[in-house]
């Protein structure tokens, strides 16, 4: 199992500070601060806009209300889901990345089972098993269900450009040499009386003989 990240990416005072914000600007500024985004950073935008999605405002009047305080959830309860979203986005994401659909689900329910069952040191039971199914619910209808088009915008691409700055010339093959220098391959001859195999018949070397001319 993973460790424990209770009050790893988000302490307990930067969460109680967050819930006295009351406007989306400056809940996504503390949002920033806590995950070190970068408010200017358009592809940085879409994991703000993420977190600010999970974090729940009493304010909101439509059905945009975020889901951490909608479950009634607690600063710690809190700080482990914001905290999980936050390791699946580095994970997936990274420059490096080579994790799939599959790869991140099933690191996703790993580290969610650490948080559900109290082995301490290793793991601690923060979540019931009913809220256990619901995070499963909410996080596949929201993280997995646009996993493919988050990949699309933070895999990079990279261009190869290949350029030929010398000029490679057509190598002249050398003459051969003339047919006067060549060599002649003979057939060595045949010791008298050794059979020979022509077509599966074997012919004796004296009847090739021929009889010299008178």
């Amino acid at each position: 199992m993973t460790e424990a990240i209770v009050w790893k990416h988000a302490s307990e005072r930067e969460l109680a500070q967050l819930a006295t914000r009351h406007s989306v600007d400056d809940c996504k500024s503390a949002l920033a601060e806590i995950f070190e985004l970068d408010l200017a950073d358009e592809k940085q935008s879409f994991l703000l806009d993420f977190h600010l999605h999970n974090y729940s405002y009493p304010f909101f009047l439509h059905c945009a209300m975020d889901y951490c305080l909608q479950r009634h959830f607690q600063l710690n309860q809190t700080s482990v889901l914001l905290g999980i979203c936050q390791t699946l986005m580095k994970r997936d994401f990274a420059r490096d990345s080579t994790t799939n659909l599959k790869s991140s689900f099933d690191f996703f329910q790993a580290i969610l089972l650490t948080h559900s069952v109290n082995r301490s040191p290793k793991s601690v039971g923060i979540f019931s098993r009913e809220e256990v199914a619901a995070i499963v619910d909410y996080v596949t209808n929201s993280y997995y269900r646009h996993f493919q088009l988050y990949k699309c915008i933070y895999t990079p691409y990279y261009h190869v450009h290949f350029v030929q700055r010398e000029i490679n010339d057509v190598q002249t093959p050398k003459t051969p040499r003339p047919l006067s220098q060549g060599f002649l391959h003979t057939v060595k001859p045949m010791p008298p009386g050794e059979s020979l195999k022509a077509h599966g018949t074997e012919i004796s070397a004296e009847i090739l003989e021929l009889p010299a001319d008178e």
